[in-house]
């Protein structure tokens, strides 16, 4: 009976997948506060529960960049209260929730649940609310034209920039090398995959319709760091990637074509948004330079350095362009700690697809973190690169401890 339910998902973590749902999409525009609710639950976790100094030393590392970051803007007036809130306390509250729900998860069942949950509800999201903006404006790319890169929320008439519409699907986006990767379970993997798939189409048109270059960054990345530390490289697999990259190529230049107001070509706004400047004339590379040295002349932050674009569009760079070199270094830190726990992890004994599913949802949160400014209008996606580093961090825990049971007993196999 106990290996039984070991093999099922519970009502309670149902509820907790559909919770995680609808405060990635912000449900009904309420859905940013839904955090609130698990403060109880990560409480009574913290107390009854023994931890690692690994735990201790992430845990401490996200409260104290939280509450510094959140004090520093406040100080300086940036931002409300209630978002300055959100940014001390949440980002520690999902680090603790995903270290919670996946405790003893040693069929990666919730680890899955938890992630697809994750992906499809953000490209759900992402996708039907173009589909309202189309429905709304009649043609999209009048509608961008004439009011920049935007949707309209599903839930209402917020506008969301391309930004975060892009941050949302960089998910999904990241998932398609999972769909290459053969897994023993073939009847579930497949079913899986297919969904991974869909998503991944949606996303697809979403980002070509609001010429979201990042996006295709995130594929390329994933891809590559799926293919370096889930598989070993061989001819026959880079033959491959280079062929799903020539044809996406080939795609991109046919002309004369056109699906639901989006033409390829010449005439395609996203290739001509590709091409239209060279990677060294991006204006972001200038706002990181200025951001980087202005740290130096406003240790204090406060926005005080000039600066040519509103953010210096990256999440280090941003945070100290707004708090100073003190909740810069602690981000690096966090960052240092997130990048060994997921070292550990696709070197560690874990399925294939789930080290494949890890690495591609962290090779979307560092692109995106890279080129987009995720603290100043994104921070639900940050709180969510939180709660994957406790998933992350309590899996390895706990493929450990088996491992020291199965040594200590004397065992061969498990």
């Amino acid at each position: 009976m106990g290996e039984k339910r070991l093999n099922i998902v519970s009502n309670k973590e149902l509820i907790f997948a559909v919770l995680l749902g609808a405060y990635a999409t912000n449900f009904l525009n309420i859905g940013n506060i839904i955090p609130a609710l698990f403060i109880p639950v990560v409480v009574i976790y913290i107390i009854k529960n023994e931890f690692t100094r690994e735990f201790w030393l992430t845990f401490y590392v996200i409260v104290c960049f939280g509450f510094l970051y959140a004090y520093l803007l406040l100080t300086h007036s940036i931002g409300s209260t209630s978002a300055n809130i959100g940014k001390a306390i949440f980002p520690a509250c999902l680090f603790l929730l995903g270290h919670k729900l996946v405790m003893k998860d040693l069929n990666y069942k919730k680890t899955i649940l938890f992630t697809i949950t994750l992906i499809v509800s953000t490209t759900l999201f992402s996708f039907f609310s173009l589909v309202k903006t189309t429905y709304l404006y009649g043609d999209i790319n009048s509608y961008i034209l004439e009011n920049g890169r935007y949707v309209v929320s599903i839930w209402g008439n917020t506008q969301y920039a391309s930004t975060l519409i892009n941050a949302l699907l960089s998910f999904s986006l990241a998932s398609i090398p999972l769909v290459f990767i053969k897994s023993v379970d073939k009847v579930k993997v497949k079913a899986m995959k297919f969904i991974l798939l869909i998503c991944f189409i949606l996303s697809v048109y979403v980002s070509l319709t609001l010429l979201n270059r990042t996006s295709a960054m995130v594929v390329v990345v994933s891809t590559i760091f799926v293919y370096a530390f889930v598989f070993k490289f061989t001819i026959g697999k880079i033959l491959m990637i280079l062929g799903i990259w020539c044809s996406l190529v080939l795609a991109v230049f046919m002309s004369n074509i056109g699906i639901n107001n989006i033409t390829f070509g010449e005439n395609n706004a996203f290739w001509q948004r590709m091409v239209s400047s060279q990677m060294s004339e991006d204006p972001r590379f200038l706002a990181w330079r200025e951001a980087l040295f202005g740290m130096f002349e406003n240790p204090l932050g406060g926005k005080q350095t000039d600066m040519s674009l509103n953010f210096a569009h990256n999440l280090w760079l941003d945070v100290g362009y707004e708090g100073g070199v003190l909740p810069f270094i602690l981000l690096l830190f966090l960052t240092t700690i997130a990048v060994i726990s997921l070292y550990k992890f696709s070197t560690n004994n874990h399925p294939k697809i789930v080290r494949g599913l890890m690495i591609s949802i962290f090779s979307a949160f560092f692109v995106c973190f890279v080129f987009e400014p995720i603290l100043q209008g994104m921070t639900v996606y940050f709180t969510f690169f939180c709660f994957f580093v406790g998933i992350i961090q309590r899996l390895n825990y706990d493929k450990k401890s088996v491992s020291n049971r199965i040594s200590y007993y004397g065992c061969t196999s498990f």
